[in-house]
């Protein structure tokens, strides 16, 4: 008996949220037809702590022809389990206001895989995963790699800081200054009532969405009159999000910061 095992493929996900865009918020479980091929022919999975190798006795593409003669099939099936309860809001384009199904497939004569985003009230919420015979076929006579990539991006959303001024002092000339270079300008200050009826100054990126990440990366300091009188202000964090409604139609998700001067 060969005790041997081969890679036939793998998963390798990243994730710009994360430092080095290194993911492991996924587990990936075989669909009830792809877990009869592996007890049937010998195959195994293996979750790694960024994605999963699937490996096989055969090669791989005598095991893959062996199967679709024996079976039909022709592709391997996953349910991908979120580990991470914030996943959904920490990655872009799956919906906060309503369910996101996410269909992740191989394509031909490429090794990232494509996304199909399906945002509706009606769908269930999760992520499937095909990776057809053909593609992992296609990606071995490459002799470069066996892996698909699985990329996600961070949500970018508009970020908001809210200032509540309890020390009496005149803080009518605030702006925000970025220590990163990067460009990245608050504007807009302004007068608002927050729900609580209590005044607050509000500075806004406004059409600029900054993406989130993990690590607080950004450094701002808050300035009064040019003078810094806040250094490092908190970068947003999934929870700060909030739907925001502007016409009754338009639906904007905005990552709010309250801040106490």
């Amino acid at each position: 008996m060969n005790n041997t095992f081969n890679l036939l493929f793998n998963i390798k996900i990243s994730h710009t949220y994360y430092k080095n865009n290194k993911c492991n918020d996924l587990t990936f479980n075989p669909v009830k037809s792809t877990k009869k091929l592996v007890n049937k022919y010998g195959l195994q999975i293996i979750n790694t702590d960024s994605g999963f190798n699937f490996l096989t006795r055969k090669t791989g593409s005598n095991i893959l022809e062996l199967i679709i003669n024996e079976t039909n099939e022709e592709a391997f099936y996953f349910n991908p389990i979120i580990k991470n309860p914030s996943f959904y809001r920490i990655t872009n384009a799956f919906s906060i206001k309503e369910n996101s199904l996410l269909e992740i497939e191989s394509v031909s004569k490429s090794n990232t895989l494509k996304h199909i985003f399906n945002n509706s009230i009606d769908v269930q919420q999760g992520i499937t995963l095909k990776i057809n015979f053909s593609d992992i076929i296609e990606l071995q006579k490459e002799k470069t790699s066996h892996s698909f990539k699985l990329n996600f991006e961070a949500r970018a959303v508009q970020w908001r800081y809210n200032f509540i001024n309890n020390s009496g002092q005149n803080f009518e000339n605030l702006s925000i200054k970025s220590n990163n270079n990067n460009n990245i300008v608050f504007n807009g200050l302004k007068k608002i009532s927050l729900r609580n009826r209590q005044s607050a100054l509000q500075l806004s990126s406004e059409s600029l969405n900054i993406p989130l990440q993990e690590d607080a990366t950004y450094h701002f300091d808050l300035l009064n009159n040019d003078i810094i009188i806040l250094k490092d202000l908190p970068n947003a964090n999934p929870d700060s999000i909030i739907l925001y409604s502007n016409d009754g139609n338009t639906i904007e998700e905005v990552a709010t910061m309250y801040i106490y001067i």
